[in-house]
């Protein structure tokens, strides 16, 4: 059993404070990604992990054993980076088999161990080519296999697929997932990227300023976000987003006046609604009247996003869809699927 529990947490530099009395209990066997945007302290979280930073204050436990002290050789863990980090004077398979060289185990148990994990990873046939051989999805696995073969307690994952073009990306979600059903070993990634971040998690930690805003099931994060940062965080295409004053259950903003809202709240807020509850209508039948900014048109839909005041409102029509830039346009919003965030403190309103 590995769990991972991080006890106020905190890692200063001087006066700047990374990562904020930080709280997490990640389970055995969970694949937790910490997400947010750049700074917000989850790569320097997942490298206090690892031993490559140390803890400014509070308690790091691998397995029930306090880990602050002990160097990262001593931890157990694997680690992939975004930059791969293979030798390229070495084969794929001496890059691989390199963990367990340095462990000086026999050179059967070696090879035996360089053929499984290959073949896992689709690389048994790349095993005698080196690195300036391969593609950038090639190299990927190969650090995976890398880290892999060392059968460790604990992965620790760094942006691994962000140098990838979008395809590979897709094709290798897909077995970082698998992997990680086979072995069940306990993993910790770091992403910008909310489309990994909803795949692949078992649960996600939303970081932001050095904090966790909220933490859950990506199925919670994305219908449930607690504020306004994680609602602009979460979902693709993004939320839209509208200012108002809301008033006995109307909404009155710049340009449109939304009644039937189901809420006591009265003030100002902010209204966040996603693309796939926002119908295009007839302008005499519409909640928001505005003109086209922009259509995007993806195969199985075209996303049409208008400017209404000053804020962009976007909506998912159907492929066959013929609108032009500047085109008179209507918009429904949904009264059951919007969000409402107190404009003042951005947290989540919900009653």
């Amino acid at each position: 059993m590995v769990e991972v529990v991080l006890r106020a947490v905190e890692k200063r530099w001087g006066d700047f404070t990374a990562v904020k009395s930080l709280d997490l209990q990640i389970a055995d066997g969970e694949f937790m990604v910490l997400l947010g945007p750049s700074g917000c302290g989850k790569t320097t979280t997942m490298r206090m992990i690892a031993g490559l930073e140390e803890v400014t204050a509070g308690d790091i436990m691998i397995d029930g054993q306090r880990v602050n002290e002990l160097e990262p050789r001593d931890r157990d863990i694997a680690m992939v980076f975004q930059n791969y980090g293979l030798y390229p004077h070495k084969t794929v398979g001496e890059n691989i088999a390199y963990p367990l060289r340095l462990r000086k185990l026999p050179a059967s148990e070696i090879t035996a161990r360089v053929d499984e994990v290959a073949r896992k990873v689709q690389l048994e046939h790349l095993l005698d080519r080196r690195p300036r051989a391969l593609s950038g999805g090639q190299r990927q696995r190969v650090a995976l296999a890398r880290a892999i073969v060392r059968t460790p307690r604990l992965f620790l994952m760094d942006e691994p697929l962000s140098n990838l073009d979008a395809k590979l990306r897709v094709s290798m979600r897909a077995e970082l997932r698998h992997m990680h059903f086979e072995m069940g070993t306990t993993t910790v990634y770091v992403t910008h990227d909310q489309i990994e971040a909803m795949t692949l998690a078992s649960r996600v930690a939303v970081m932001n300023r050095g904090e966790i805003v909220q933490l859950g099931t990506p199925q919670d994060i994305y219908s449930n976000p607690g504020c306004l940062f994680v609602a602009s965080f979460i979902g693709s295409p993004l939320m839209s987003f509208m200012r108002g004053e809301l008033a006995n259950g109307m909404l009155v903003g710049n340009g449109f006046t939304l009644q039937g809202i189901a809420s006591t709240f009265t003030g100002k807020v902010i209204v966040g609604v996603r693309p796939e509850n926002v119908t295009v209508v007839a302008t005499e039948n519409a909640d928001v009247r505005a003109s086209v900014y922009a259509v995007e048109y993806t195969g199985q839909s075209a996303m049409v996003t208008v400017l209404s005041g000053q804020e962009h409102l976007a909506a998912m029509a159907s492929p066959d869809t013929h609108l032009t830039i500047g085109q008179p346009v209507g918009l429904n919003i949904d009264r059951g699927a919007i969000y409402l965030f107190d404009a003042a403190t951005e947290k989540r309103i919900r009653a």
